[in-house]
């Protein structure tokens, strides 16, 4: 398994859960928002996932993972209660905005990296990496800011530094090293991530 996105887990999910959040709100509250915190551990990991020497597929098995994590994420609580639709009224706060914003970008980002649909959407393959990650980073801003304005997770000094200082590491860690990672694969990341899950609903749940 690769240690990045193991480390990348392990660090998001102890600073959601650690005892300077929030009370819990009851094990079908902290399950959906794992899955949410699940697709930041995905999009975190993909800031420095090599897409060198043919693991372009893994890539983009793994940018099918973040998803399907946001996107469960949301249906959950649209899903299993009805006050959620609420977030999704013009009335609703700018943090729930930004969780549309960031799954918006992230669709983008998907669809128009498709190797049949990369031609017509990027005139070069510089561009492409360009905007690729100029799209990347406003996910990862629109998704923080979703996370630490809803204010139930992430709102002391300690768990802002946390994860500021762990998205800014990811983002500079590629502009200054050739991104050699293993590739992490697609079916162990499910299980590591449904652990973390695991662990997470338990710890919030029983142990605060």
């Amino acid at each position: 398994m690769n240690k990045s996105f193991l480390l990348i887990t392990l660090v998001l999910f102890a600073v959601a859960s650690t005892p300077l959040s929030r009370p819990s709100a009851g094990w079908f509250w902290e399950l959906g928002n794992g899955l949410g915190f699940a697709a930041l551990v995905v999009m975190l990991y993909l800031l420095i996932d090599t897409r060198r020497g043919g693991k372009v597929r893994a890539h983009q098995l793994i940018g099918y993972l973040a998803v399907g994590y946001l996107a469960a994420h949301i249906l959950w609580f649209l899903i299993g209660d009805a006050i959620a639709i609420e977030y999704a009224k013009p009335g609703a706060s700018w943090s729930m905005w930004s969780a549309w914003l960031a799954l918006v970008v992230l669709l983008v980002l998907v669809v128009s990296s498709l190797p049949n649909l990369r031609p017509a959407n990027y005139h070069s393959h510089l561009g492409f990496r360009r905007w690729h990650r100029v799209l990347t980073m406003v996910l990862l801003a629109a998704t923080v800011h979703h996370i630490a304005g809803s204010g139930f997770y992430v709102f002391h000094p300690l768990q802002w530094l946390s994860l500021m200082a762990l998205s800014i590491f990811l983002l500079w860690l590629p502009l200054h090293r050739n991104r050699g990672l293993p590739p992490v694969q697609f079916v162990p990341a499910v299980a590591v991530i449904a652990a973390a899950i695991a662990l997470f609903v338990v710890a919030k749940v029983f142990l605060q």
